[in-house]
This record gives C-alpha cells, sequence and structure tokens, in this order.
C-alpha cells in the first residue's frame, strides 16, 4: 500500500525547538481514491494559481478551503494517518545522539507502526536529513577531506544568474541558523555573503557548495540504508512482541525533492503543520481543522524514547 511521510518543526537541532516536533504518515489505500485526491488538489492550486502548497503564505479563506478539502479525503476508510507528537525537552536526555540518528529512530518507529502487517510497503518521504546543515557544513569546511573533489572544484564556474541564487539560498539558510543561534564562522561567512562581489566572496562560496555536494553524495546512501534497516527492524521487534512470524517486507522508499512531490506529501505536510501549530488540543479552530482532528491519530510520546 502506498504511505507519505512528512515532519514538522527544527529537527536540524531538535533542542532549540521551542513549540513542538512532528512526525506524521499518511496511508491512503486506494488508487482510485488517490487519483481524485490529486485531481481536486490540482484543481484547488489552479483556481489559486500557487505551484506549492503553503499554508504559512496563504490566507484564511484558502487555508479553510485546503483544510475542507483534505478533511474530506482523510475522513474515508481508505485513509489513515498517524502523527508522532513531543515535546523537544524530552530529548535532553538524547544529547549523544545526533540529530540525524535520533530522526531515524523515531521516524522508523512511525512507519512500523503505521505500516505493521502489511508486506508490500511503498514509502514516499520528503526526508530531511540534516548532514548538509550550515553548521556541519562549516565544519566540514575545516577538514581535508576534499581531495576527491578538488579537480572538479578548480573548474567549477557558476553563471551570474547562479551566483545570485546561490548567494541567497546560503545566505537564506545561513540567517535562520543565525536567528537560533549565534556562530561567529557562520556569521563572518554571513556578512561576507551580504557584501559587495569579491574573489574572496566567490572562493568561499564555492567552497562552500561543494562542502555541502560532498557531504550529501557521501551520506546519503549510508543514511538511507541505515534508516531502511531500522524500520525492519522495529516491525521484527514487533511482530516478536505479538508472537507473530516475520518475513522482510518488500519494501520501496523513494526521497522526494519539495517541488516533485505527490500530493500524498503534500497532504500530510499541511497536516503536520497544524499539529506543530496547535499541538494535540486544538483550541479556537475551524470546523474544518477539528474535522481533521478528529479524523488522526496523535501519539504524545512523552517518555518512550
Amino acid at each position: 500500500m502506498n504511505y507519505y511521510f512528512d515532519e514538522s518543526g527544527n529537527w536540524q537541532e531538535p533542542l532549540n525547538e521551542k513549540r513542538r516536533l512532528v512526525l506524521g504518515g499518511l496511508l491512503i489505500k486506494d488508487n482510485y481514491i488517490y487519483n481524485e485526491l490529486k485531481r481536486d488538489m490540482t484543481i484547488f492550486k489552479n483556481r489559486m494559481r500557487i505551484d506549492q502548497i503553503h499554508a504559512n503564505e496563504m490566507n484564511k479563506n484558502q487555508k479553510e478551503e485546503l483544510y475542507q478539502l483534505i478533511y474530506k479525503y482523510i475522513s474515508l476508510n481508505e485513509s489513515q494517518v498517524l502523527v508522532y507528537h513531543f515535546q523537544s525537552y524530552i530529548l535532553y536526555s538524547q544529547t549523544n545522539k545526533s540529530s540525524d540518528e535520533l530522526y531515524i529512530e523515531l521516524a522508523s518507529r512511525l512507519i512500523s507502526d503505521i505500516s505493521f502487517g502489511d508486506n508490500s510497503i511503498d514509502i514516499e518521504y520528503d526526508m530531511k536529513f540534516h548532514y548538509a546543515y550550515p553548521l556541519k557544513i562549516i565544519n566540514s569546511l575545516k577538514s581535508n577531506k576534499r581531495v576527491e573533489y578538488s579537480n572538479i572544484e578548480k573548474n567549477f564556474i557558476l553563471s551570474p544568474d547562479g551566483y545570485k541564487k546561490e548567494i541567497k539560498r546560503v545566505s537564506s539558510n545561513i540567517s535562520r541558523v543565525l536567528s537560533k543561534r549565534k556562530n561567529n564562522e557562520l556569521q563572518r561567512l554571513y556578512d561576507l555573503l551580504s557584501s559587495q562581489k569579491s574573489d574572496r566572496q566567490m572562493k568561499e562560496l564555492t567552497q562552500y557548495i561543494w562542502s555541502e555536494f560532498r557531504l550529501k553524495i557521501e551520506q546519503t546512501n549510508k543514511t538511507r540504508e541505515k534508516f531502511r534497516d531500522q524500520i525492519e527492524a522495529n516491525t521484527k521487534a514487533k511482530c516478536r512482541s505479538y508472537s507473530i512470524p516475520y518475513s522482510t517486507s518488500r519494501m520501496k522508499i523513494k526521497y522526494q525533492h519539495k517541488h516533485y512531490q505527490s500530493v500524498g506529501v503534500q497532504l500530510i505536510d499541511v497536516i503536520c503543520n497544524l499539529v506543530w501549530h496547535y499541538g494535540n488540543n486544538p483550541t479556537n479552530t475551524s470546523s474544518a481543522v477539528e474535522g481533521i482532528y478528529n479524523n488522526i491519530t496523535i501519539k504524545d510520546i512523552k517518555d518512550e524514547i
């Protein structure tokens, strides 16, 4: 069956999340229902003249219509939503783990819970592993592990438009980090990227981009395999606890960039954002939001980590 997963909250630095952390999974059992949802969501986006669903960029009436659409589909028997919700303070006992390790542990448990009993699991995930987070990139720049990319890096030249886009993208990423914590090295780089174009700016931007690229290449496959193995381990343990025979599932995991997400990931993204905003007890909300909450299962994680 088809599963879709997303998250909300500061998973890059979970201990700095001021509100809550959320992981959510959506199961749509029927392909006909999925195609109907896809059609309705396309009509909605065309009417609103938007390419991507971002609740924070919609007005109240647009969001209400979107929530009504989501409520319509998750209230069907062919759909199921499971959300993990917890406050960041419970993670203080897990500070010996990296954010990726903690994310994998919790996300794999969610997948095992919602897919338990299904031997043919097709997953789409907008998964945000954080090995290319600005602070990690800065630390990587200090290492001497870029030899294998050095020749390519020397011949790498950004076009004028590409240069502007990368300055904007990298500066924006760094700014989000600096708004939550101080870091002298990141601040120095941010100030440099905010100044007039120079050879030094070009050199450091290029080094940053290539360090980011290297981290993604080196860690992606290793992290994804670890994630798959953890899902299988959780499912196996659950079968053992229920004295159920275990057989390896036929699992497919597809990771999509936000611009290529299916309607399923877009839907669970909105639901995760709602839970991040309201928690597990929403007040003074619309009938559509209440309808969504009445048709999802929220597991409040407190001390099971």
